[in-house]
């Protein structure tokens, strides 16, 4: 394999690794929202390369925790009018995995939830990727801040 492929392949790989950060909301009154950046939401249509990539929004995104008993919950809502995978990490600010969860969307809506326990204050990342049936990878980033 030349050098320039596999330097074609980074590059066209890490455009759909850009950071977007998240807006965390309080809706329960017993938990604390987490700390975050400017909100920015986002669809597949903010990179061109991808006009064949189905339709998809990410929304209704929230980080809650409750300092007292470090439990940390991020929910949000994945919408699509055909079938994608969705696989959902938490990484740690050493970009160490420390959970995930999976399934399917199909022209519909999926609520998705992690639920982590005794967290612990810090940086860290939630990492969306999603496949279509042409095995097309989108993958969107939050940075989050846990007191």
């Amino acid at each position: 394999m030349k050098l320039t492929n596999i330097t074609m392949g980074l590059i066209l790989f890490t455009t759909i690794l850009s950071p977007y950060y998240v807006m965390a909301a309080n809706y329960n009154s017993s938990l604390v929202a987490a700390k975050s950046s400017p909100a920015q939401w986002l669809s597949i249509s903010d990179h061109d390369d991808y006009d064949n990539f189905p339709e998809f929004s990410i929304e209704d995104f929230e980080v809650q925790q409750n300092a007292s008993n470090r439990i940390a919950k991020i929910k949000f809502t994945l919408k699509s009018h055909e079938l994608l995978y969705y696989h959902v990490y938490l990484y740690d600010i050493d970009n160490f995995e420390i959970m995930e969860t999976s399934g399917f969307v199909n022209n519909n809506t999926q609520y998705v939830s992690l639920k982590k326990t005794s967290t612990q204050p810090g940086e860290y990342k939630i990492s969306i990727a999603l496949v279509d049936n042409n095995k097309t990878t989108v993958t969107r980033n939050y940075n989050i801040t846990l007191d």
